[in-house]
């Protein structure tokens, strides 16, 4: 879900009023990387994935030289 929101960011044009742009996943190759990522230990913890799974929750990814880390804003 994260991937396509950012897929929905750059590819399509699709943007929430929270949404904000980034420079890393502007391709589709980059959002591949993201996708590999996320799925890594401690990118984000169960808590988090349901949150997102479950709802519609404002999301904060911090971009790391080879890791990214998913935080719950507001729920």
């Amino acid at each position: 879900m994260v991937r396509q929101d950012r897929a929905n960011w750059h590819k399509f044009h699709r943007r929430d009023s929270d949404d904000q742009g980034d420079p890393w996943f502007r391709t589709d190759s980059s959002r591949a990387d993201l996708q590999r990522m996320l799925e890594r230990d401690g990118a984000m913890g169960s808590a988090t994935r349901r949150a997102i799974v479950n709802g519609e929750p404002l999301i904060e990814v911090d971009v790391y030289p080879d890791s990214v880390r998913v935080s719950i804003l507001e729920n």
